[in-house]
This record gives structure tokens, sequence and C-alpha cells, in this order.
């Protein structure tokens, strides 16, 4: 069967959720409508208060006004009812202990400078919400003072909930039944797409740590079984191009180091005159060859280095190794660099810190490495760190190299260890600097084939803080 023809079961399932959310929409229309409909009710009851209130006052019929005031009161959720002069004194309420009072509260002023319908919403001198509905009594021009009417929010909201509880259940009934159904669609397409793409993962998953001779078995007839070979096809083309370049790891192992050792031994032989006197201009030439002959050698250590890290043929020499020691090397071997640059050197390494399984070649390359980048990236007169400390998570040692550089910004501290990357560092905050950009990339795969982590924690212009785990010994 063909995915198209499942694809139309999955149809059902969207069917399903389309249900679901028109009755949602449903109910959130018919919350709208009742609240809009209440809303009206309160905007006809205060004008007909006030059509009530203009009569009155025509006819000078009080026990009108009064009647009525009697008649809003009883309105489910209506607190009070008045009419307040002009002036803003009371004339009817249906509390008649506030008749004669005038009303100088905030909401009063304005329902009492209103030209319109005013809709306040305040909290009573009780702590409950209530909303205050006001409208200007006219006559001609004249304005004749106004009416108010209050509503308490509790009761409405209480009229909205109990009205809207029916129409949810009635909802929940529709939609449980699509939903029955939904999960029946489901379980049902699950069971026909499951199986191959499970197949697809794994196989997927396989090839992707590296067993290329990993054969992803569909034996549907649709586009899965037509996705599992080309799988097959690619894991085949892969195997084929990992091939090639070890080939060409091979042989650029053999075809550039052997030349470049050659031109350096002729070089440094030339220099130290056993082919002839040389005069100045000469020496400085050849010494240019040489710098960038030991450029050029370690640009190819760190591709071929970075080419056994990615291709998961980089040994170590694991052992029990002390860090102070370690770290006092490095000290002494970057002090004529960090006194050159008038930068301030120092390691911290407690005497409890544990032994770490490290291969001691690899981490002084760590260590190089990111000290190296700590000096071009710190300007005279700044600090660089080494720190260690047993760590508070896990069987592991955490190391730091924290510089007061020029830092990195926040939207280069993802990319930083990914190969070719360089910091591009502020103009005149430090002398331009060379690298290939794949020192870092280097430091992360040493680090994660001891079996631990590294994280960068850097602020512009304040420094970075380079840090990494490896495991207790």
């Amino acid at each position: 069967m063909r995915l198209r023809t499942k694809f139309s079961f999955f149809a059902i399932l969207i069917l399903v959720i389309a249900l679901l959310g028109m009755s949602v929409i449903l109910f959130i229309f018919e919350k709208k409508h009742l609240l809009q409909t209440m809303r009206e009710s309160q905007v006809n009851a205060i004008k007909g208060l006030a059509e009530i209130c203009k009569e009155a006052i025509i006819s000078e019929d009080d026990l009108l006004l009064m009647n009525y005031i009697k008649v809003v009161k009883r309105t489910t959720g209506v607190i009070y009812a008045m009419f307040v002069d002009d002036e803003g004194k009371v004339v009817v309420h249906t509390d008649t202990n506030l008749l004669g009072y005038v009303y100088q509260d905030p909401v009063g002023a304005k329902a009492k400078n209103s030209e319109d319908l005013l809709i306040q919403s305040y909290k009573g001198k009780e702590g409950g919400e209530l909303v205050d509905v006001s409208f200007p009594v006219l006559l001609g021009q004249d304005r004749l003072g106004t009416a108010r009417i209050g509503f308490s929010k509790v009761v409405l909201n209480g009229i909205v909930e109990d009205t809207l509880s029916l129409t949810r259940r009635r909802i929940l009934v529709v939609t449980g039944v699509a939903f029955s159904f939904g999960i029946f669609g489901a379980f049902i397409l699950a069971q026909l797409m499951g199986r191959p793409i499970k197949k697809l993962t794994e196989g997927a998953k396989s090839i992707g740590q590296g067993n290329l001779e990993q054969k992803i078995l569909v034996k549907s007839r649709d586009e899965l079984g037509d996705l599992a070979g080309e799988f097959n096809r690619m894991a085949k083309k892969l195997k084929e191009l990992d091939q090639m370049k070890d080939d060409f790891v091979s042989s650029v192992s053999h075809e550039l180091r052997s030349p470049l050792t050659s031109i350096k031994g002729y070089v440094d032989f030339i220099l130290r005159g056993k082919a002839g006197p040389l005069d100045k201009k000469l020496i400085e030439y050849l010494t240019i060859v040489k710098n960038n002959t030991s450029r050029l050698g370690m640009f190819i250590n760190d591709i071929l280095d970075l080419a056994k890290i990615e291709a998961k043929r980089f040994d170590l020499g694991k052992e029990a190794l002390e860090l102070s020691p370690l770290v006092e090397e490095m000290v002494t071997f970057f002090q004529p660099q960090a006194e050159e640059g008038k930068i301030q050197l120092e390691a911290v390494v407690p005497n409890s810190i544990s032994l770490v399984s490290a291969d001691p070649d690899k981490l002084r390359q760590v260590f190089t490495n990111l000290l190296s980048n700590a000096f071009k990236f710190t300007p005279e007169g700044g600090k660089v760190t080494i720190e260690a400390k047993n760590s508070d998570a896990g069987n592991f040692v955490e190391i730091a190299v924290k510089d007061t550089g020029v830092g990195i910004a926040q939207e280069d501290l993802q990319k930083i260890f990914d190969k070719f990357q360089q910091i591009k560092p502020s103009e005149g905050k430090i002398r331009k600097v060379k690298g290939t950009g794949l020192g870092l990339a280097i430091v992360r795969g040493i680090v994660e084939a001891h079996g631990g982590r590294i994280w960068v924690e850097s602020e512009l212009n304040k420094g970075s803080n380079f840090i990494f785990t490896l495991p207790k010994a």
C-alpha cells in the first residue's frame, strides 16, 4: 500500500483535531456572545433608569422614581442604583441612608462629568469587584444629573459560568466521541507506519555513528521502502568517500610532511653557514622561509589531528596523571611569552586535586592551544590564570584557563569550537592575530575523546574562561 493511502488515515486524525479546534472556537464565541448580551442588558438598564429619572423630574413624581429604583435593585447582580443631580448629590438611592450624600470619589467624579455612557470597574468598600454603569440625564441641552447602576462582577461571572457550563458539557460529549475515533485512527496509523520508521531511525543512527556497513531492511513497497533504499545507497557512497578521505590523509601525511621537513632542514643547514657565507639580507629572507615552513607544518599537523579525531582514530595513552607538575611545566614554557607581552601568568592548583586519567602529550596540546589563544587575545597589563579543582558534579576534575582579554561576543560562543572559526577582536584592543581556526576544534576533540567536555564563559572587554573536565584516575 502506498504512503498516500496511509496518509488518508492520518487525515481522519486531522479531522478529529479540527473538530476539537472548532469546539473550542464555538465555546469562545458563545462566551463572547453571552458577555456582549449581558453588557447590552446593562446598557439598556441604565438607559431605562435615565429615562425614568427624566420623566420623574418633568412630572415631579418622586414616587415613580423610587419605585423604579426598587425594581432595578431586585435585578440579579445589581448592588446599587441611584440618581445624582448635576452637583453630585444623591437624590434617590437604593440605600436610603445615602440620600443627600455627595460622591467625591474618582468613580463618582468621572460619572458626573461624563457626557455619554460610561462603564467603570473598581473595588467596592467590602473588597468585591464592581462595575459602575452611568448615563447622563438630559433635558434638551440641560443636564439634570446622572443615573448610575452598580453590578457585582462576582455575580455576573457566576451567571456567565452557569450559562456556559451546559454548553461546555455538550461540547465535551461531542469532542469525547471525536477523541475516541481519533485515538483509534492514530493507533492504526502508528501500527502501519511505526515499524518501518523505527528501522529507518535505527539504521540512520548507526550510520551516523560511523557504522557504514549498516543496511536498512524495509520491505514495504511505498515511499518508506524507497527511502530505505536511498539510505543504503548513501551508506555505500559514504563508505567510499570515507576510504577516499583516509587515502587522502595518508597521502597528505607523506607528500606534505616529508618535503616540508626536508625544506626546513636545508634552510637550517644554510642558516648555519654550512653552504657558504650569508649576508644580512639573505639571513632575513631565509628566516622568513623557515618561519612560514614551521607555520605550514603546524597547519598540516592540525588538519591531520582533526581528521583522526573525526574518524575516531585518535589514539590515547591514558595514565594516572598528576596535574600540578604538568601545569607548572606549561607556566614555565609560556613565561617568556608572558614577559614579552607584559602579561601576568599564574597557576592555582591545590594540593588536594585528584589525579586525572589522561594522555600527558595530548593534555599538553590542550593547554598549549588554550594558553596560546589566551595570550593572543589579552592586551598588555592583562592576566592569564590556570585553575584546577575537583568538580562538584560527577567523578571529574575541572580545569579552567582564564584571561582578561577582549572576550567573545555572545553570538560567537556557540560556534567558537567549530572548524575554521576565529575571533575577530575589536580594533585597537590587541595586535592582529593569525591562526587556522582549528585549535579549539582540536581541543574539543581531545577533551571529548578523554570522556570530558569543554565550554566557554565570556563577556566582551572583560575576558574569557575556557573550562574543561577530565575524568579522575
